[in-house]
């Protein structure tokens, strides 16, 4: 199968560019043939400017990719980021030219503004119940009213057309939680279905989780990944003898240098290698299903996320260590109501990839069947 991967790099190098990356690998080494069609954010304030006023609707986008699609004939095309320099226009070039299409829906953005339903530290969905305008009011997007108002614009003449729902044959979204919230924005429920990120499995490790004393923690020190709820909950046992170690870079890491309250045993480092602790903590209150959290668990037993309260999902705290599920294979596009169960007791319940196709949705007729790539990934659930 030919398939053709449209994504466009955030300026910051995150979990969606993993997964884009990961997913051709794993295509390829499955005897798939993927072309990736690969659009940058400029870097640069004027060329952010000039992309950002694009992004409702980008002309050149659609050419490029239109060109693409007569050179290569994919048998399907699977979309990932559109914002901001690509635009829907390329959904569009790509339904013009009868490519199926399947997007995975890795945030809010399709409704909110800043894509994370969060405000201030807290749960916001003003944009699900009054429309995207109320983002402006509140600066939501980069903390300024004009960019805001750009992307609530978006947000509001493609809800309004219809475009999602018109030009996507399929969307793959992280979790029932996610899909809900999206089924809430207008998208057709018939068309969405929840698949897990995922990662190479490693194996097995050498060495029991319970005889190590360190914690890690990997992600954006930011609010929304959570970092401040590890920090609240570090301060009541870092004087237990455990480590924590950090990896990541944002606005919250002054608060997890050495030496700021409540950090003993704490070690912060910039992004450049891969470890295992004890806990594995990542990113953290609100939505999806993050990379960092399934690398985590591939050396141990995943306890099951529980505990959402009253505000939804973010005050949700993620969780991962011991040794039970690895080596396991499930489609990337199982059912919601046929989701795996990560839990000890729900070890011994895992379907086979085959059996999930068999019941997926996702499959397009004549395009995507068992047998395909997506049947032969070798994925860890969550």
């Amino acid at each position: 199968m030919r398939i053709l991967q449209v994504h466009t790099r955030y300026r910051q190098a995150g979990g969606e560019d993993a997964v884009v990356e990961a997913e051709r690998s794993a295509l390829e080494a499955a005897g798939h043939e993927v072309v990736q069609h690969i659009e940058e954010n400029p870097a640069r304030p004027v060329g952010a400017a000039v992309s950002l006023a694009g992004s409702l609707w980008n002309p050149r986008s659609a050419r490029r990719i239109g060109r693409e699609v007569a050179a290569i004939r994919p048998d399907v095309a699977h979309v990932h980021n559109t914002w901001f320099a690509s635009s829907p226009s390329v959904l569009a070039a790509l339904k013009r030219r009868g490519v199926p299409v399947v997007m995975t829906v890795h945030n809010y953005r399709l409704a909110c503004v800043n894509g994370l339903f969060l405000r201030d530290g807290a749960p916001c969905e003003k944009c699900l119940e009054h429309g995207p305008w109320p983002a402006v009011q509140h600066s939501c997007y980069r903390g300024s009213r004009a960019t805001s108002a750009v992307a609530a614009a978006g947000i509001a003449v493609h809800s309004g057309l219809g475009t999602w729902g018109r030009l996507v044959d399929r969307f793959i979204v992280l979790s029932d939680f996610a899909r809900s919230r999206l089924i809430r924005a207008g998208l057709p429920p018939i068309r969405l279905v929840v698949g897990s990120n995922f990662v190479a499995d490693p194996g097995r490790r050498g060495v029991a989780p319970s005889e190590s004393r360190n914690v890690l923690f990997v992600g954006r020190l930011a609010g929304e990944k959570g970092i401040h709820v590890l920090l609240d909950a570090w301060r009541a046992v870092s004087s237990s003898g455990l480590r924590l170690d950090i990896i990541g870079a944002g606005p919250g890491a002054r608060a997890c240098s050495a030496g700021a309250p409540g950090t003993t045993g704490c070690h912060l480092s910039r992004p450049s290698s891969s470890r295992r602790g004890d806990g594995s903590f990542a990113g953290g209150e609100g939505f999806g299903h993050p990379v960092h959290l399934v690398r985590g668990t591939t050396g141990g037993r995943a306890r099951r996320p529980r505990g959402w309260n009253a505000a939804g999902p973010l005050r949700h705290r993620w969780a991962a260590g011991g040794a039970a599920w690895t080596r396991c294979r499930v489609a990337l596009c199982t059912k919601p109501d046929r989701r795996v169960d990560a839990s000890p007791r729900g070890a011994e319940q895992r379907h086979s990839s085959r059996s999930a196709w068999r019941s997926c949705p996702w499959a397009l007729p004549g395009r995507l069947h068992p047998g395909s790539a997506w049947e032969q990934l070798p994925l860890v659930p969550f």
